[in-house]
């Protein structure tokens, strides 16, 4: 068996989008980019509404990992994505959920209107993680499942997005209340970065017909 250890590139990023309506935020077409290289080096997932005004936040993130090295005949076996928890915001807990919106989406270069869930087929779940005892000291460890060893891209990059389990529930959040977890993006620094371990076996591949002497 083989295992590689994928880092996320610098094309992490998330999207979020706020409104009055809760509905309104959810469905929106777009988002606005959190600008991680320019005002923070963390990520966020879940959702929250504001105490002084009525107002919803959804956000989103997206994470890109270099998983071509792993031949396009193998075998994956199993894979974990790791996220070194920044703060844990979780008033009420959920699920930080994984699913896929390739080959199309995120865009390599993130897109605003890679916050809109259906354009973007963000589909099924690829694996889970409560965010309760969500660890603000280490890394948070979520196996992906049989739907998610399908999306990792053995021939480029494997593109993921993280979102709340009550986000895609679509379950309003109550007054006053954060729904929340951060975590480092790669540009944190090396101790921090997100990975993807997968763990694979390699398969020689068949003669082609042209080598093959009778």
């Amino acid at each position: 068996m083989s295992v590689l250890t994928a880092y996320g590139t610098s094309a992490n990023d998330g999207i979020f989008h706020s409104n009055a309506t809760y509905a309104t935020c959810r469905t929106a077409t777009s988002g606005t980019t959190m600008q991680i290289a320019s005002f923070s080096n963390f990520l966020i997932v879940g959702q929250a509404e504001e105490q002084l005004v009525t107002l919803y936040s959804i956000y989103r993130s997206f994470l890109f990992f270099d998983t071509s090295s792993i031949t396009n005949n193998a075998i994956i076996n199993s894979a974990t994505l790791s996220l070194y928890g920044e703060r844990d915001q979780s008033d009420t807990d959920f699920n930080i959920a994984i699913q896929n919106g390739q080959p199309t989406y995120p865009a390599d270069t993130i897109a605003l209107a890679d916050y809109n869930y259906l354009n973007c087929q963000y589909s099924s779940n690829g694996g889970q993680l409560t965010s309760s005892g969500w660890n603000t000291a280490g890394y948070n460890d979520i196996p992906l499942n049989s739907n998610g060893l399908l999306w990792i891209n053995k021939t480029g990059t494997t593109k993921l997005c993280l979102r709340s389990s009550r986000d895609i529930a679509g379950t309003t959040p109550t007054a006053n209340t954060n729904e929340y977890v951060t975590f480092w993006a790669q540009q944190k620094g090396t101790i921090y970065r997100p990975y993807l371990t997968v763990n694979y076996t390699a398969i020689s591949a068949l003669p082609s017909a042209s080598t093959i002497k009778g």
